[in-house]
């Protein structure tokens, strides 16, 4: 969908390897900005028959040729959660959320530059922002910040905001974009308008709320 126009179109997903197999969910998706890749998160079937908690992994789908290759980038390690994908075009940084042995407890927040073609270096966590919680859906805005949600004790989800150039303390951002229940994958379309998901009062479903003039 494109938030400004509000049209929507449906993703042809023709020969997007195993995006197009029924047997697998997509936990997120990001695409460069010159639509010549594609990060999307998907479960991992070939270990989740024998695992109790479903776990997602990376796949990378190369779209320069005119066709699609896919393959898992040689960062991801098999056994660990790989999801909400973000790809930062300024920056050349993936972003995702994991639960790799070393962060801080639960799901943390990590990147990784991409140095090449199909090419991709260390992955390194933000620890400015991971905390013993869960810490998911990464998001940059253009200036640079990073919007997330942690895992709080009295609202569930709330959305945070940390600047990479101040390297202050992460910002709880105010209602409406937070309220008590969660509110996650937080997106900004303009300087006044922005979306976030949000579940419902006993957790049965989730919903996106348009965000105007806050």
């Amino acid at each position: 969908m494109d938030l400004i126009s509000e049209k929507s179109k449906r993703v042809n997903t023709k020969n997007l390897c195993e995006i197009n197999s029924l047997k697998y969910n997509v936990g997120g998706v990001t695409v460069d900005d010159s639509n010549s890749f594609m990060i999307a998160a998907i479960n991992d079937a070939s270990i989740n028959d024998f695992m109790a908690q479903t776990r997602m992994t990376l796949l990378h789908i190369d779209l320069s040729h005119g066709f699609s290759q896919c393959a898992t980038p040689p960062f991801v390690r098999i056994g660990n959660s790989y999801t909400h994908p973000f790809f930062d075009d300024k920056s050349g940084y993936l972003y995702f959320t994991s639960d790799i042995p070393g962060g801080k407890g639960g799901l943390d927040i990590y990147r990784v530059l991409k140095i090449g073609p199909n090419e991709w270096g260390e992955v390194e966590p933000v620890e400015e922002v991971n905390t013993p919680n869960n810490d998911v859906y990464p998001y940059i805005h253009d200036d640079g910040r990073l919007y997330y949600s942690t895992l709080t004790a009295t609202s569930g989800y709330d959305v945070y905001t940390w600047d990479f150039d101040r390297r202050s303390y992460p910002s709880r951002l105010p209602a409406p974009v937070n309220s008590k229940v969660d509110d996650f994958n937080f997106f900004i379309i303009s300087g006044k308008d922005a979306i976030v998901a949000r579940s419902s009062s006993n957790s049965d479903y989730s919903a996106l709320y348009r965000l105007l003039a806050f």
